[in-house]
């Protein structure tokens, strides 16, 4: 027996030697020529050293080794098997289970459960590890069977992305085949590539399950962005593992690739679920990859879940600082929360790969309107238009800079820019990712409320009223749409917003105008800016109701009842003085509507409508006058209309109105 260890253990050593220094010596031999001479005499060598010492063994272990029963060596034979199949299976849980095994082995020597171990983890970084990651043969290793020492040297050179060279003398074997076949994951040469991937191919044809053909298989498939191929391979490799991260972040990357993010996300949910409690848990877990939370995170983001999103990319960052990929939606997410210090660190790290991303360009505008920085904003947002000429979501970023610029030109182009917006947004692509959806709704509303703006800005009602109307839900400006409303007669609608929005906001003195002035258009109150109503009575049933009056009751009196009430809370004096302006218009007295609109004037001099009322007033008692020779009433209606020209008031109605009474005035 002595003799047998002995010999076994010289023939290794010479053998591991010889190997060692082969490898060693042939990394200085620069020709080929002289190599191949080289490697026949050291094999030569080799051979001669091995047969010197095996030999003699065989025969000395005959007479040695002790006679195994037939059990036993089925046990140590189909244990040999079983690990070899785990390894070879090459999942992470088959991975796991086998160095389980290989710890708890009763037959394996304490070398042969080295030099495993070293295997199965070298198969695992492999397919799972970073590319730098490399193994080592362990000192315990020494003494372990020959053929797990050839797998092992095999691998080491697969782990450098080299064809391992020990198994080119050797017959077609399933584990040489397949440890030959991980040099693909290492590989930067083609050459070498094509070389693993015909090992792979005999591999196959050995038989024998293992995720590795299909993850190989997958990631061609995805570099070729053939991608529903892609996904069908890395679905296969989950089948064998669902827990594997690489498999789901393969599936998951190219389902985000196919426009399919909700897909992507579920690909990733049992693993997110085992990490952790709950999502935001699992994101800062250390045992999911920094490639599973980006795509977990950019599956969110695409979903328009941006803030949800943020955890994840940030955490993936924190682990992997080259992935730039996040640096965007990491930008956009600080941008929704109003954090521009981060959202500049974030677009200032992706300008180098980012310099003519749409959501880029996008995001560098609105950082500078946020920042006051119009032109800024607008070089960033005309950047983006000439990139992406017919993305309405470019053209409407463009639109938002043009409005704060102050002249006419810009806003002319802007109106220009948010038809062509509004003609390209006709039809949403129901298969586009929801974020893209998102941003292309919010594009259309951007095109509609400046065009509502604009027609507000130019007194354009109709055109207003007809923007007003596609916009729909989009924020506006509640005074603006409560006056645009009003303004271009639309009753009911303008009634039903007020009421609306004065019960949700009672203490707000624009809420509270817009109430009162929608009710008194709707009652058909003598007000200064009226406009003949389209629906009046329908808005008249909606004002009656409003006031608690039925039909044929008094409305002007209840109407009057709800401004004296106004008048007596505490509210500013621009408010006061239009609550007397409109006290004074339901008055049936003249006297008491002149004092009324003398109080509005007391409480604000600029009341152009309070001017205008008393000049009316005035005008009307000249009018009415037999003697015309007096001319105290015409002198103060004329003052009266002086005083509001003064003012160069805006309004057209009231400008019209003003023109009219100093024609009669002439008369």
């Amino acid at each position: 027996m002595h003799c047998f260890l002995g010999a076994s253990i010289g023939a290794f050593l010479v053998t591991f030697a010889g190997l060692h220094y082969y490898k060693q010596l042939n990394m200085k031999i620069r020709f080929r020529f002289l190599a191949t001479i080289f490697d026949l005499l050291l094999a030569s060598v080799l051979l001669g050293g091995v047969l010197t010492f095996v030999l003699p063994d065989i025969a000395c272990a005959q007479q040695s080794i002790p006679k195994l029963d037939a059990e036993t060596l089925k046990k140590i034979t189909s244990e040999a098997s079983a690990l070899e199949a785990l390894i070879v299976m090459a999942t992470p849980q088959s991975i796991a289970q086998a160095q389980a095994q290989i710890r708890t082995s009763p037959y394996l020597s304490d070398p042969d459960k080295a030099a495993l171990d070293v295997i199965a983890c070298g198969v695992n970084l492999a397919v799972y590890g970073t590319k730098t990651a490399r193994i080592e043969v362990p000192p315990g290793a020494q003494g372990a069977n020959t053929k797990y020492i050839t797998w092992l040297v095999g691998l080491i050179d697969a782990l450098s992305g080299n064809l391992p060279q020990i198994f080119q003398n050797t017959g077609s074997a399933r584990m040489s085949e397949f440890i030959s076949s991980l040099a693909f994951f290492r590989a930067s040469r083609n050459e070498t590539q094509e070389q693993a991937l015909a090992a792979l191919a005999r591999f196959e044809a050995l038989g024998g399950a293992s995720v590795v053909p299909m993850l190989i298989r997958g990631q061609i498939a995805l570099e070729s962005k053939r991608y529903d191929d892609a996904a069908q391979q890395f679905r296969k490799a989950l089948e064998l593992d669902p827990q594997s991260q690489k498999a789901a972040c393969g599936l998951a990357r190219s389902l985000l690739a196919l426009e399919k993010p909700e897909d992507a996300k579920k690909a990733l949910d049992p693993i997110v679920a085992q990490a952790g409690v709950g999502v935001a848990g699992a994101a800062a877990q250390n045992s999911l990859s920094a490639e599973l939370k980006t795509l977990y995170g950019m599956s969110l983001y695409s979903l328009n879940k941006v803030l949800d999103a943020e955890p994840w990319l940030a955490s993936a960052l924190k682990d992997d600082p080259t992935r730039v990929e996040v640096l965007v939606p990491l930008a956009a997410a600080a941008m929704q929360r109003r954090d521009y210090a981060a959202a500049l660190r974030y677009l200032e790290g992706a300008s180098k790969t980012a310099s003519q991303d749409r959501t880029w360009l996008v995001l560098k505008s609105q950082f500078a309107l946020e920042n006051a920085r119009q032109s800024d904003a607008e070089r960033f947002a005309r950047s983006a238009v000439r990139f992406f000429p017919k993305d309405p979501v470019a053209l409407a970023q463009l639109i938002r800079a043009l409005q704060k610029a102050d002249d006419q030109a810009r806003h002319a182009e802007a109106a220009d820019l948010a038809h062509v917006v509004l003609d390209l947004t006709k039809e949403q692509n129901p298969n586009s990712i929801p974020i893209e959806q998102a941003q292309r709704a919010l594009a259309q509303n951007t095109a509609l409320q400046f065009l509502v703006t604009e027609s507000y800005c130019h007194q354009d009602w109709a055109s207003a009223a007809k923007y007003l109307q596609q916009a729909g839900s989009a924020a506006l400006d509640k005074e603006m749409v409560a006056t645009v409303l009003r303004k271009s007669g639309n009753v009911r609608a303008a009634v039903q917003f007020a009421l609306s929005w004065y019960a949700q906001e009672p203490t707000s003195e624009q809420a509270v105008e817009a109430y009162l002035r929608s009710l008194a258009m709707a009652i058909g109150g003598g007000l200064a800016s009226a406009v003949p109503a389209s629906d009046a009575p329908t808005g008249l049933g909606i004002a009656l109701s409003a006031l608690g009056v039925t039909q044929g009751g008094n409305a002007n009196a209840a109407m009057l009842e709800v401004v004296v009430k106004f008048i007596a809370a505490p509210f500013s004096k621009e408010l006061k003085s239009f609550l007397y302006y409109m006290s004074a218009s339901l008055q049936n007295d003249e006297n008491k509507a002149i004092d009324q609109l003398k109080n509005a004037l007391a409480e604000r001099a600029d009341n152009v409508e309070a001017l205008v009322s008393l000049a009316s007033i005035y005008l009307n008692r000249y009018n009415r006058q037999s003697d015309k020779r007096d001319t105290i009433n015409r002198d103060k209606a004329l003052r009266y209309l002086t005083q509001a020209k003064a003012l160069s008031p805006t309004d057209h109605e009231l400008c019209a109105r003003i023109s009219e009474l100093e024609s009669k005035i002439k008369q």
